[in-house]
Parts: C-alpha cells; sequence; structure tokens
C-alpha cells in the first residue's frame, strides 16, 4: 500500500519540489528573452540614428569639414540623448569626400548565468554608416537630365 504525503491543502508534496526547480528555470528563459528584446532595439535604433546623423551632415555640400562635423556631431547627441534601453554607446565621426559615421557600444548582461549562455561578457554593437556629401541641387539637375536622355 502506497501511502502519499500531503499538504494541508490537499496537494501532493512532489508539486513543490517540481515548482522549486522549474519557476527559476522559466524565469531566466523570460528575462533572457526580454534583455535580447532590448538588445535588438538598441541596435536597430544605433544604425538608424547613424544614418540620419550621416545623412543630414553630407547635405551640407561645401561646406567646411568641421562644420559637417559639427552638425554631425550635434545630430547625433541630440539623436542618441536618453533613447537607448541597455547600451552604452559612442561614437566616431571621419569626415573626407564622405561622412563616415561608426557608433559602437555594448551591452552588459544582468546576471552571471547569461553570460554562461552566450559565451561571452557583453553584447556588442557596432553600426557603420557611410554617405558621400553631394550638392543636392547638381544631382536632382543631373537625374533629371538622365531621365530626359531616356525620353
Amino acid at each position: 500500500m502506497k501511502t502519499e504525503f500531503r499538504l494541508h491543502s490537499g496537494w501532493p508534496a512532489y508539486f513543490t519540489v517540481e515548482a522549486v526547480l522549474i519557476f527559476p528555470m522559466v524565469l531566466y528563459v523570460c528575462v533572457f528573452i526580454i534583455y535580447s528584446g532590448f538588445y535588438i532595439y538598441d541596435r536597430c535604433v544605433t544604425g538608424q540614428d547613424a544614418y540620419r546623423a550621416a545623412l543630414r551632415a553630407s547635405s551640407l555640400y561645401r561646406q567646411d569639414n568641421q562644420e559637417v562635423y559639427n552638425a554631425a556631431e550635434d545630430t547625433l547627441r541630440m539623436l542618441m540623448k536618453d533613447k537607448y534601453i541597455a547600451a552604452e554607446c559612442n561614437f566616431t565621426i571621419k569626415v573626407q569626400q564622405e561622412v563616415s559615421i561608426t557608433v559602437a557600444g555594448s551591452t552588459a548582461m544582468p546576471f552571471q548565468g547569461l553570460k554562461l549562455l552566450t559565451g561571452t561578457e557583453d553584447w556588442y554593437i557596432e553600426e557603420t554608416a557611410k554617405s558621400k556629401c553631394i550638392n543636392a541641387v547638381v544631382f536632382i539637375r543631373m537625374c533629371r537630365q538622365i531621365e530626359n536622355a531616356k525620353k
């Protein structure tokens, strides 16, 4: 005859043991999924900010390189302010014939166990955006001439 220990609520005691083992694993997986979402969001926004700043700076045709650099830096500072959830990002700007912006950063893991699961201590983000400095008016006129030549 099998006797089973029951708590006063009527549930068998092995439910408690299973809950103690399963609940931390489920919580761990949920936190990992949420934190992965934060990382993916930060990565997408980083690329978007880099390309927006490069495009805005490259639109200053025939300006001094320092003015183009300042425009890109001001745009990045404005766009990056209080936007990222989990990442700490820095940027570098190069201005020559084109504006090249590299935004790099990392997202620290919230738990030591996530470091073991992913194999790295941080998740790195790096986006490089380039935009050529062209005169918009001349470019549009050139496109219209090409279009008219096709007709």
